[in-house]
Parts: C-alpha cells; structure tokens; sequence
C-alpha cells in the first residue's frame, strides 16, 4: 500500500494522526527553503558559465541567454500543464511513471 493511501481515504481526508501533520507542517518550510535554494544555485552557475558558453559556440551571449529563456518558459508550460493533470487524474499514477521513468 502506498503512503498516499495510508494518509489520506477516498473522500481525500487526511487520516493522519495530529502529531504528524505537525511534524510535516514543521519541514515544509525549511524543504520549500533548500528547493529555492538549489534551483537559484543552478541559475547562479548557468548565468556564471554562459560567456563561455557563447564563446565556445561562436555566438553572441544574447542569443545563448535566450536559448537560456526557452527552456525555463518550457519549464513553466510543462509544470502548468502537470498541475491540471494531477487535479484531473488519479496521484498514483504520476508517482508510479516517475519512479519507472528514474
């Protein structure tokens, strides 16, 4: 059985004991904290090595930044459209196609 079947039942009532959903509540904030953090890194270290980047494909660092901006407007189309996925299908279905896509 899945831990998203043992915390919640079909109506989508949580069935968590009140202690836990303390202790959930309690991580949320420092995990939203290292998730920012490591996404800002990654943008730090892109935007650091793209000079180089433009220098090794011959071309203007504008037109490498804005190969940069595609890929995070197909990142936020594709993060829109799982959102109205996952309202409209089932939970389990998207944690059982990540962990056999990884």
């Amino acid at each position: 059985m899945s831990l998203i079947a043992l915390c919640y039942d079909e109506k989508g009532v949580s069935q968590e004991p009140p202690a836990d959903r303390s202790v959930r509540r309690r991580l949320l904030r420092p995990a939203l904290g290292l998730a920012i953090f490591s996404v800002w890194l990654l943008t730090v270290t892109f935007q650091l090595l793209l000079i180089d980047i433009a220098h090794t494909f011959q071309v203007q660092v504008g037109t490498a930044s804005m190969v940069a901006a595609v890929g995070s407007i197909s990142g936020v189309v594709a993060g829109l459209l799982m959102a109205v996925m996952s309202v409209r299908f089932n939970h389990k279905i998207f944690l059982v196609n990540r962990v056999v896509m990884h």
